[in-house]
């Protein structure tokens, strides 16, 4: 069963990964207020739903629990760097965009 652990820990890194780009995709030209809590909040729970299927998978599965690891915590670790230089590149292109008058106006009227 060592490759259904590694098949199921880089398949629940790569579901969690996915959720988290869309979280961030979803609120990125949100107030930052919101970002935050979506993101930070949406963090907490996927690591909870990832603590408890994994419970679940290492106790009802003959999966190698070692290998899970191995390709959960492998995979987790890439899909963050991924994350994180996908939202550097964003808001450095973000950055060297003009500013539009009219959107600065729509959300000085929503703060």
């Amino acid at each position: 069963m060592i490759w259904a652990g590694l098949a199921c820990g880089i398949g629940l890194a790569l579901v969690n990964g996915v959720v988290a780009w869309l979280s961030i995709r979803w609120t990125w030209n949100s107030r930052t207020q919101l970002f935050v809590k979506v993101f930070l909040g949406g963090m907490a729970l996927r690591l909870v739903l990832m603590a408890a299927i994994s419970a679940i998978l290492l106790l009802v599965t003959p999966i190698h629990p070692g290998y899970f690891v191995a390709g959960l915590g492998t995979t987790y670790i890439l899909v963050m760097i991924v994350e994180i230089v996908a939202v550097v590149r964003r808001n450095e292109r973000d950055r060297q965009q003009p500013i539009d008058p009219a959107r600065v106006d729509q959300s000085n009227r929503a703060s």
